[in-house]
């Protein structure tokens, strides 16, 4: 599968969009419609708040409900005025290591529109760590994500609902 990264491009090109390759960032251009793609927005550091946090292993069960709960003692932010995501780092015997990612909604949202102007939508919402790697979570807000048809399952599926008939 072909990966394309897009990323939020630096102020002197506020109008492009770039493509993060192996060689550097290039201009973006959409792919052909015949070729199997992700779109992967990466938001910068500078528009992401990351912290680690160490919770109580019985907060791994609900970790989403228990860092919305939270997330105004972890952040300056209230739950609406964010999206955000956690990443189970490892755990030891007695507390649980998460990355948690924030970002303003009204700064994604922006983005988001600005993205789909152009024609653009992705599939993924990631962050980039003070280190320039990707975090590996997605910030895509729930009512934006796309519901993707798993074919092999769905062939499985009929498969054997039409050997049960």
């Amino acid at each position: 599968m072909l990966r394309k990264y897009l990323q939020q491009p630096v102020t002197h090109h506020s109008n492009q969009l770039w493509r993060v390759t192996e060689n550097g960032e290039q201009p973006w251009q959409p792919l052909p419609a015949d070729q199997d793609h992700t779109l992967v927005l990466q938001l910068t550091p500078a528009q992401v708040l990351v912290r680690e946090l160490y919770l109580p292993l019985a907060a791994g069960k609900k970790l989403e409900s228990v860092l919305h709960h939270e997330l105004s003692r972890f952040t300056p932010f209230q739950p609406g005025q964010v999206y955000f995501a956690a990443a189970r780092c490892g755990s030891d015997a007695q507390r649980l290591r998460v990355q948690l990612a924030v970002v303003r909604r009204d700064t994604l949202d922006a983005l988001l529109e600005q993205l789909a102007a152009q024609g653009v939508v992705p599939d993924r919402v990631d962050a980039l760590d003070a280190s320039g790697q990707p975090l590996g979570i997605n910030l895509l807000p729930p009512a934006r994500r796309r519901r993707r048809i798993h074919w092999p399952r769905l062939i499985n599926l009929t498969l054997a609902m039409s050997s049960a008939l």
